[in-house]
């Protein structure tokens, strides 16, 4: 089998110049996938295109600060929140919609040009997330408070500075249940 040999950039989409200092999917993007094919780069690593987490400024409230009725699902409780928060959620879906169709046109007009678009895949779920609010009980979660009672950091093997101390990063990530039988199962099938 004959391995192809590829070049690569690794650009976020918000380092791509933009009126609004964030890069978006706009004519920006395009211009830098004609780049690529001039340079005869085929992969555009993007990274991955999420919200921005505490302790950003821009980030949201965790999930884990609203009333427990909303952390818990209470069918009533969230009939009501979606009454009064209405405006606001149909906004939000159509900016997803935008979202949606923009990346979608900008992958054909890459792909139509020989360049592969890639993302990043997680490792771990970042607890904030709509994922593990919406499947919990996926996670190993204290069944009172609905924090993590188990998380995911880095070795002390590898040297990164963090708040945590020298040689260590907290991530405060719940780990999936069945994670570490799961993990076993990947370092045994993978040799």
């Amino acid at each position: 089998m004959e391995i192809e040999r590829l070049s690569s950039i690794l650009v976020h989409i918000s380092s791509l110049p933009s009126s609004y200092g964030i890069g978006d999917f706009g004519p920006e993007a395009y211009k830098f996938i004609d780049f690529l094919v001039e340079t005869r780069q085929k992969i555009w690593q993007i990274l991955p295109i999420t919200p921005t987490n505490s302790p950003s400024p821009y980030s949201n409230g965790t999930w884990a600060d609203w009333p427990d009725s909303l952390r818990r699902h209470q069918s009533s409780a969230l009939d009501d929140i979606r009454q009064q928060q209405k405006d606001r959620i149909q906004y939000h879906l159509f900016v997803q919609y935008v979202f949606h169709q923009q990346r979608f046109e900008l992958k054909k007009y890459a792909n139509d040009h020989h360049i592969k678009i890639v993302g990043d895949m997680p490792i771990y779920i970042d607890y904030d997330s709509v994922d593990v609010w919406a499947h919990a009980d996926l996670f190993q979660l204290d069944e009172n408070t609905m924090k993590p009672t188990v998380t995911a950091d880095m070795s002390q093997k590898i040297s990164f500075p963090s708040d945590q101390g020298a040689g260590a990063q907290l991530w405060n990530m719940p780990f999936i249940i069945g994670m570490l039988i799961m993990s076993n199962l990947v370092y045994l099938i993978s040799g």
